[in-house]
């Protein structure tokens, strides 16, 4: 369970959050909204990248600034993030193995990590340096790392954003799976069509406020998105 208590942030140039209350039980939960609406801010809270200005966020009943031990609740979560984050002039393997020994001591935490790599059609490029890989195969390769220990907690945030159709189906297929198997996962996507069918509950954030959240989600997503935003189609 995530559990987000009047969140407040805000950056220089005035952006940023203000006044989030969200919880985040098992499921699939969506959170979108227009650039700059405030979704990766929410998700770095999350993670503990950024600390609130007020608010507190929980994690399994922990508050993950003044309870962590060194943020360790971290290895229970499959963070991934926007941006590249993996180490060029490493491998994607070695990328993956490094996570494998942060996470859990281990370079092979992932038993399954094998069957992933087959899954997205990136075993033939693991080897490779990072730097040279496609952007879409870049982002193949960190989901993989998301998944490194099994974490009963998935954060992702844009994994659509490069991916092929392949790519996509397996996503779908794992999150379907994730939530069989009782795992809370955050999803952001601009890709509403993807979340379309496999969403729990639905989070619309706008110019840094809670536009909209319903669980069970509305059927149209996307009427529900741009009612949300006081948008409409074109």
């Amino acid at each position: 369970m995530i559990r987000l208590e009047g969140l407040h942030k805000t950056y220089a140039n005035g952006r940023g959050v203000r006044d989030i209350s969200l919880e985040f039980g098992p499921g699939i939960h969506g959170l979108i909204g227009p650039n700059g609406a405030g979704k990766t801010t929410v998700l770095n809270l999350i993670m503990g990248l950024l600390g609130p200005e007020r608010g507190r966020v929980l994690v399994s009943g922990a508050d993950n600034w003044k309870d962590s031990d060194g943020f360790s609740w971290r290895k229970g979560i499959g963070y991934f993030p926007a941006e590249d984050y993996f180490y060029g002039f490493l491998s994607g393997r070695q990328n993956l193995e490094y996570i494998g020994l942060l996470k859990a001591g281990d370079r092979h935490a992932y038993a399954g990590l094998a069957e992933v790599l087959a899954e997205f059609g990136i075993e033939d490029y693991a080897d490779e340096a990072f730097s040279t890989c496609s952007s879409g195969m870049k982002k193949k390769i960190q989901l993989a790392g998301s998944l490194i220990g099994d974490p009963r907690i998935l954060i992702w945030d844009e994994p659509n954003n490069g991916v092929d159709l392949l790519g996509n189906i397996f996503l779908r297929s794992y999150l379907e799976r994730s939530r069989a198997a009782g795992k809370v996962v955050i999803l952001s996507s601009h890709v509403i069509e993807f979340m379309d069918g496999l969403l729990d509950s639905l989070t619309v954030l706008k110019e840094g406020v809670l536009a909209l959240h319903e669980s069970p989600p509305p059927a149209d997503l996307r009427a529900a998105f741009l009612e949300a935003i006081g948008g409409r189609a074109s």
